[in-house]
């Protein structure tokens, strides 16, 4: 997801509109954000499981609570984006020699 929004970022500008396949129609800052709360997400999760916490650890220690008002809603509830999910994502990435640099939708289980 990550990468997507970087590659759409290159081919918008602000006067683009954006129809995502989730939540309302935005706008190139719009996306920004978006791409820039997954960093974060990514960022955190991968701290924690370098420190190696397992996954269940990192869905207990709530890494995104402080998103949760913003982004707790909706496609991104705790369903879908999650810890745990994020967890999968750079295992399977790093498992497949991506070096845990991709952060896709991943289901919690």
């Amino acid at each position: 997801m990550i990468l997507a929004a970087d590659k759409i970022l290159t081919l918008v500008d602000n006067n683009t509109k954006i129809v995502p396949g989730h939540g309302p129609l935005g706008n190139k800052a719009d996306l920004t954000k978006f791409r820039d709360m997954l960093v974060v997400a990514r960022d955190r999760v991968q701290k924690l499981k370098t420190a190696g916490k397992s996954a269940g650890e990192i869905a207990a220690s709530k890494p995104f609570a402080d998103l949760d008002a913003t982004w707790g809603k909706g496609f991104f509830q705790r369903r879908c984006f999650c810890a745990g999910g994020v967890f999968g994502a750079l295992s399977r990435d790093a498992q497949r020699g991506k070096g845990a640099v991709v952060l896709r939708y991943a289901p919690c289980r």
